[in-house]
């Protein structure tokens, strides 16, 4: 680690509790924005799908040919 000595955290403060809240009347939290929609992957997940729907498509219209030629 740059700037380290052996025992430094020796010479640290000692660290002080703070005063003491009441839960019920304290403020509330403040609230957390909305995280943004990730379209990225949203699209990838739509291109997946939709690939493996025409692979399935595909594969279908092959085994109905392939039924087909084999009668």
């Amino acid at each position: 680690m740059p700037g380290y000595e052996a025992l430094g955290e020796l010479k640290l403060p000692e660290a002080r509790a703070g005063a003491v809240v009441n839960s019920a009347t304290a403020p509330p939290p403040p609230e957390k924005p909305a995280a943004p929609v990730d379209w990225k992957r949203i699209a990838l997940w739509a291109i997946l799908f939709g690939g493996v729907a025409v692979l399935g498509f595909m594969a279908f219209r092959l085994s109905k040919q392939m039924k087909e030629t084999a009668q």
